[in-house]
């Protein structure tokens, strides 16, 4: 789900992006050589031009729940991008450069091949392997010290939020998924802490005036080093049948959250 780097956690997505402008860079720069022809700044400005769309389009189909708080627009650590946008923004400005310039075209022919190769088979890959993962069998103890399963709440899509009171990001976003829990009582929500006692806990959610159903702990933090998650907070998104069909890592904001839950639950 996430591999730590030093003090960077990165997520599949993020190192997936990062390798493949760097195979499509490398490919374009062999390419390009032969010919005299530098393909560096054309790719940058591609990637560069494709999160741009990617963030414009998201923001663009989801406006409602931006405009009450418009600084969330440049705040892209909500993960709130539009695959189809990117690709749209990216290949549009792959056209005009080649149109204009007619010595990148096999060197850019080249690199843009590369790098669609490279993220095909590596989304492919990490749907091969995400396909594989379900609600892993792991018990817990409720903040009223209940025994708690994760087989309880098998039937409906299940979001499962990994969390701690020391974590800032958790803690911006933790309005929005108390909010969602009370709008969509057709999927279960269930906030896992990690490493806290409850009294902490508890002083938390009294100063912040946060109302949480299915809310566990996990002193130990198994639930990291089961779901392989390197970073807080982590969301995780499973249908009915308990299959993961996507992972967030980061912070999430009211808009980005609907996005997902399409995934699982269309409203």
């Amino acid at each position: 789900m996430s591999v730590s780097l030093g003090p960077f956690v990165l997520s599949w997505s993020h190192l997936l992006l990062a390798l493949t402008y760097f195979i499509a860079l490398l490919v374009g720069w062999l390419v390009g050589r032969q010919r005299q022809v530098s393909i560096e700044p054309t790719l940058t400005a591609m990637l560069i031009a494709g999160l741009l769309m990617a963030r414009l389009v998201f923001v663009l189909l989801y406006w409602q729940d931006y405009r009450s708080a418009p600084l969330g627009i440049i705040d892209i650590r909500d993960g709130g991008f539009s695959a189809l946008g990117g690709l749209a923004g990216t290949f549009l400005l792959a056209l005009y450069k080649a149109k204009r310039e007619r010595s990148l075209r096999i060197p850019l022919a080249a690199a843009v091949g590369a790098g669609a190769l490279v993220w095909a088979l590596g989304g492919g890959l990490y749907s091969v392997i995400r396909a594989g993962q379900v609600v892993p069998q792991l018990n817990y103890q409720s903040l009223a010290g209940q025994q708690v399963s994760l087989e309880q709440f098998k039937g409906k899509p299940l979001v499962i939020n990994l969390w701690a009171t020391w974590c800032p990001p958790c803690r911006r976003e933790m309005p929005v998924l108390m909010q969602a829990q009370q709008n969509r009582p057709d999927l279960h929500f269930v906030f896992i802490n990690q490493g806290e006692l409850a009294h902490t806990i508890g002083q938390y959610l009294q100063s912040e005036d946060l109302i949480l159903t299915n809310l566990l702990l996990d002193t130990n933090q198994k639930t990291m080093r089961e779901l392989g998650t390197a970073g807080l907070p982590s969301t995780l998104f499973y249908n009915a049948e308990g299959v993961l069909i996507h992972t967030h890592m980061g912070e999430l904001s009211t808009a980005s959250l609907k996005h997902t839950l399409k995934k699982i639950a269309p409203p």
